[in-house]
């Protein structure tokens, strides 16, 4: 298959999403970020072995084992949107560092309906959640340092929209003060394959401050509007 068309940009950029311009920093301090980005070398259906960080530091995000890994998606959902494609099994880990982490949010959908047994998008090896969906439902988990910090399309809610193969925003901030994590997984829970994400996932902005309500708010409506939703 021929490669995409497109130099690095945002899916809202590439006029993907019809939105404008977004730029993560003018939010907060940018920890992690992660975008469905394009570059010429990218295909529809590409392996991702490796998931590159757009934010400052540049971390790179790689797959758990030979057999734990990704596609890149050229047209998730028929939406257009470019996005990582992640099913059971698949997940991808960073390690080794120090990650101050306060605020996270996430543009992304779902392949199974109801979800699985917890599946995840960014977690903490071993320990306590950040995004992390519930079992038994289409919910996001409040039991972990969101707490009841947990906002879905703009409105403090653990539920889900529905249907959950819509895109949408999920995402919430730390229910204290910023954690310090020294690893993390993404598109999974607890490197546990079993608990891998099952869909697709646009973008992840992960900031170092604990942000205010309207804050984070602000944060999502600029990001949503990136991708028309």
């Amino acid at each position: 298959m021929s490669p995409l068309i497109g130099t690095y940009g945002y899916n809202g950029i590439l006029g993907m999403g019809g939105g404008a311009a977004f730029d993560p920093a003018d939010h907060g301090t940018v920890m992690v970020h992660i975008a469905g980005r394009l570059d010429t070398t990218h295909s529809d259906t590409d392996t991702v072995t490796t998931i590159p960080d757009h934010g400052p530091s540049a971390h790179v995000i790689t797959q758990s084992s030979p057999t734990f890994k990704g596609v890149f998606a050229a047209d998730a959902a028929g939406s257009g949107l470019h996005a990582y494609r992640v099913a059971v099994d698949d997940y991808y880990t960073l390690a080794g560092g120090s990650f101050k982490t306060g605020t996270a949010i996430a543009i992304l959908n779902s392949s199974e309906d109801p979800f699985a047994d917890f599946n995840g998008v960014w977690t903490e090896t071993g320990a306590a959640d950040f995004l992390l969906v519930n079992s038994g439902g289409n919910v996001w988990r409040n039991a972990g340092k969101f707490g009841t910090n947990i906002y879905v399309n703009g409105v403090k809610t653990v539920n889900w929209d529905t249907p959950v193969s819509t895109f949408q925003s999920g995402g919430g901030f730390h229910a204290g003060t910023p954690a310090t994590i020294t690893n993390y997984t993404f598109a999974t829970d607890n490197t546990s394959g079993s608990r891998s994400w099952n869909g697709d996932i646009c973008e992840l902005i992960v900031l170092e401050e604990v942000l205010t309500e309207a804050q984070f708010q602000a944060l999502d409506t600029a990001l949503r509007a990136v991708y028309g939703i």
